[in-house]
């Protein structure tokens, strides 16, 4: 589920935040009860306070990695329009997987960030059948 949403580049990341969460909460509970912690259960509190932490922590981290995120991006944006300028501005997801390294979904999330100068269409099928292909056109430049 993680590998479809917004973090998708940054799952190393994203995949970490429960575990420090835990962690946090644990040094939270040690340090409320000391050499009694083991024997103590971990107070909802606690765990409140705990996530409080890591999401403040999370947030920054998306804040730092955010520079990174937007350049990554935008190399690919350029990248895809390089590869569809030299192709008559016109490719099928298939072959931009095939032969130049971008998957749908990446295909998709660079249309959205191009505001509309990179668009998707679906080609109906030709007069002998087939399957419809999916087209990534170029419309400026």
């Amino acid at each position: 589920m993680m590998n479809e949403g917004d973090l998708q580049d940054i799952i190393p990341f994203a995949s970490r935040w429960a575990e420090q969460a835990w962690r946090i909460a644990l040094v939270l509970h040690a340090g409320e009860h000391l050499e009694l912690a083991a024997t103590n259960e971990l107070s909802l509190g606690t765990a409140e306070k705990a996530l409080h932490l890591a999401n403040w922590f999370a947030a920054h981290q998306l804040e730092i990695l955010n520079q990174q995120r937007e350049q990554k991006r935008e190399d690919r944006l350029n990248r895809l329009r390089r590869v569809l300028l030299n192709h008559n501005k016109c490719l099928t997801v298939r072959d931009l997987r095939s032969y130049h390294g971008f998957d749908e979904r990446e295909i998709d999330q660079l249309c959205q960030y191009s505001h509309n100068e990179i668009v998707t269409e679906v080609k109906p099928r030709g007069r002998q059948g087939g399957r419809p292909s999916k087209l990534v056109k170029l419309i400026s430049s």
